[in-house]
């Protein structure tokens, strides 16, 4: 893919209706108001979630090069090498790099319309 099929970004929600984000050129990207079926203040959030998305995905993108340039570099086993996921300070799961890089990617892939 030579350059994003998405609108240009950055994205950013209006000041008066959050719900709304627009992209560079001031175009409406989406409205997560959704006809004012849900609480306002979830599409509001929504909103911010969306409007981080071109940024978010840049990020992610740049964290995976630098993951599989570290991994190359010290020559990981991905397959059994494992990281521990943590929420809120305790050990959830242990799950290989593998997985996690398999998951990144179709993450990406998703984001791309792959």
């Amino acid at each position: 893919m030579s350059g994003p099929a998405h609108s240009p970004a950055p994205w950013h929600q209006d000041s008066a209706r959050p719900e709304m984000v627009f992209d560079k050129r001031g175009r409406l990207v989406v409205d997560c108001d959704h006809h004012g079926m849900g609480p306002r203040a979830q599409a509001a959030a929504n909103g911010a979630l969306v409007a981080a998305a071109p940024e978010m995905l840049v990020q992610l993108k740049g964290m995976l090069g630098l993951a599989e340039f570290l991994i190359d570099a010290v020559n990981v086993d991905t397959d059994l090498t494992k990281v521990v996921l943590r929420m809120n300070g305790e050990a959830v799961a242990e799950v290989p790099i593998a997985v996690i890089l398999e998951h990144t990617k179709a993450a990406v892939a998703k984001a791309e319309g792959r």
